[in-house]
């Protein structure tokens, strides 16, 4: 599979639509269904690429392997070569197959908790460096417009 096929593969949720904290809930309760797991398995892959070498480690040691190996399960469960005869067999082994994917998560909640400070974490970095970034490259510096307000015309001052 090349590089296009999985994205598509994995891109079937909008952030609008499911939120990580609520594809880490389904995560742990088992109940995620096929296009959730794809959602999950791009989310936790983006921020695998945007950790350091420490959270990396960290979410490694507590899930008891790295992040890139609980995204390759989730993928390969979404897969069509794996998920194509499971949807023939059934419900039932469809269920199989995703939950097989989501017990590293399911069975830690403090790796999704922590996967959720962290997440939050870069948020917050990346929203603070683009406020400075904007600010930085306006050619007013970013004071233009932000102390000014609009007035209206006072009453006294204007003719009937």
């Amino acid at each position: 599979m090349d590089h296009r096929q999985v994205r598509r593969l994995l891109q079937r949720h909008t952030e609008q639509q499911i939120s990580l904290r609520d594809l880490l809930r389904k995560a742990g309760t088992l109940t995620a269904d096929a296009n959730e797991v794809a959602t999950l398995a791009s989310r936790l892959s983006r921020l695998d690429r945007q950790l350091t070498d420490a959270e990396r480690a960290e979410l490694a040691e507590l899930g008891g392997q790295p992040l890139k190996g609980i995204v390759r399960g989730l993928v390969d469960a979404v897969a069509p070569e794996q998920l194509n005869p499971a949807t023939q067999a059934g419900p039932e082994a469809v269920r199989e197959l995703l939950a097989g994917a989501l017990r590293p998560l399911a069975a830690n909640p403090q790796l999704r908790d922590r996967i959720l400070e962290i997440r939050r974490a870069h948020d917050i970095t990346i929203g603070a460096q683009a406020s400075s970034w904007s600010r930085a490259t306006r050619p007013d510096n970013g004071t233009s417009g932000t102390s000014k307000r609009f007035r209206w015309p006072s009453t006294a001052t204007r003719s009937t």
